[in-house]
């Protein structure tokens, strides 16, 4: 991946790949396995990357999944930098349900995604908002808005800039950084910028707009 995010557990400095007979056989271990409903996540890194076997993954899940006769749903989650019409069709096509990673505003955006030689990421990510947006439908993108104690105390703004500024109409997921314990400070600061956001949709659903919230 570019990015070296602060909060990212990831190495991804050891340019390694999944072999594809690895990536085979764990999809074979998910479609034969009990279960009627299944989910496929692929993740990295940055899977635009190594499309070609995002592209593998999909074609033999879809295959296994005519063949089992089960329910898969499809996802991957990206940091936007690789988006291309070529690849957003490949989504489109496969139904594949798209999280991306957005921190919100710029200023908070820039303060945890940035590449790895030091330049902010956020530029580079949204210029392809109107791209994405004509391409996949909101019903199978989302945006991941990942919050930590450098940019809790503004997570009310920075989803009103993803949701009135870009004028995304998708799932949002707000998503804390896993493995830090927060200060009590901080705890109540992610209280209180939730309750705003709450405030917010009760508003919006009384002008009859809708729009998902997943909080983890």
């Amino acid at each position: 991946c570019p990015l070296r995010c602060s909060y990212c557990f990831v190495d991804k400095d050891n340019n390694r790949s999944i072999e594809l007979p690895t990536l085979e056989k764990l999809i074979q271990l998910l479609m034969y396995t009990p279960g009627h409903n299944k989910l496929l996540h692929l993740l990295g890194g940055e899977p635009f990357i190594y499309f070609d076997v995002i592209k593998h993954g999909v074609i033999y899940a879809r295959k296994l999944e005519k063949e089992t006769g089960k329910q898969l749903d499809i996802s991957f989650c990206t940091s936007g930098i690789g988006f291309t019409q070529e690849r957003l069709d490949f989504i489109r096509e496969h139904q594949i349900y798209l999280a991306w990673s957005i921190d919100g505003t710029k200023e908070m955006h820039d303060k945890n995604r940035k590449f790895f030689w030091g330049k902010s990421s956020y530029d580079s990510v949204i210029v392809h908002k109107d791209l994405v947006v004509s391409n996949i439908l909101d019903t199978h993108l989302g945006i991941a808005m990942t919050i930590d104690e450098n940019t809790v105390e503004k997570l009310y703004a920075s989803y009103i800039h993803l949701t009135e500024n870009l004028g995304f109409a998708c799932t949002i997921n707000i998503a804390p950084v896993d493995g830090k314990i927060w200060s009590v400070d901080m705890q109540k600061k992610w209280i209180t910028e939730l309750v705003k956001i709450h405030d917010h949709l009760l508003d919006e659903i009384g002008k009859w707009h809708f729009l998902y919230l997943n909080a983890l």
